[in-house]
């Protein structure tokens, strides 16, 4: 006579679970993505975010029990997390117990620098409002909760981080100082209509992103902000800089810096 085997199954009463998967060095932004999520779903859900593994095992099976129960994960992939052995760990866990991931690109890591599974999943830029937005429509579709978190808010957030002064991929023969600060090798600067002066993505280094500009009181701290229409002046060419708070009139469309038009020019 054949035994009957038990399956563990969730109660009516449980929560779906959200997994935020970040490095150590990522953690303030996985408290940020968070907060945010609390905001929008409450009580409704459950978000797990480990508080960072200092060696041994303690960690590890409230990990895989909640990776197990999780319904999403919420992968933060920076130059720097994409490299550690416990991000890709957890992310071939969800793939291969078929459970949702949405990789989030954030700090210059893009697509082509996702290595193993998570290059065959769907990553969103943190930078796309539009990308931020699908991915957490999979996120709502995941937990079965009505309502998505403020869009804006993380793409503001993310926007305004300064990048890590370890790159995603060094330039061979570079000395350490001009590795540290290669980011800024993207970037011309331009002088707008209005005689400001903007840093613009250059075409050939984009990379996928689309174009926008930086602050020159930011970029020349080493800081990368991107600047953000003035929502106070709505229709009008203001930008602000959502860390130092400069304003400035563009006077003109923002384009890559190989595209745009200098003053005086047609």
């Amino acid at each position: 006579m054949k035994k009957k085997t038990t399956k563990t199954k969730k109660s009516k009463g449980d929560k779906p679970i959200i997994f935020i998967s970040c490095a150590d060095e990522d953690i303030e932004y996985g408290k940020k993505i968070k907060s945010i999520l609390i905001q929008c779903y409450e009580d409704e859900v459950k978000i797990f975010l480990y508080k960072g593994i200092k060696g041994g095992d303690y960690w590890y099976p409230e990990i895989i029990k909640n990776l197990k129960k999780s319904s999403v994960s919420i992968i933060l992939c920076s130059p720097t997390s994409v490299k550690k052995p416990w991000i890709n760990f957890e992310a071939g866990f969800c793939n291969g117990v078929k459970i949702k991931c949405v990789p989030l690109l954030f700090n210059g890591c893009t697509s082509e620098n996702l290595p193993g599974c998570l290059k065959s999943m769907q990553a969103k830029s943190t930078q796309s409002s539009d990308e931020l937005r699908d991915g957490f429509y999979s996120v709502q579709k995941s937990v079965k909760r009505s309502g998505i978190p403020n869009i804006e808010e993380i793409r503001d957030y993310f926007s305004t981080i300064s990048l890590p002064m370890e790159e995603s991929e060094k330039i061979k023969n570079d000395s350490p100082k001009k590795t540290n600060c290669n980011w800024k090798e993207r970037y011309a600067l331009f002088k707008t209509y209005n005689e400001n002066f903007v840093y613009a993505l250059k075409k050939s280094d984009s990379n996928g992103e689309p174009s926008h500009i930086l602050c020159t009181t930011c970029f020349n701290d080493n800081k990368k902000s991107i600047m953000q229409p003035n929502q106070q002046k709505k229709g009008s060419d203001e930008y602000i800089c959502l860390i130092c708070k400069t304003v400035i009139d563009l006077g003109q469309f923002i384009d890559y810096y190989e595209e745009l038009t200098p003053p005086g020019s047609r």
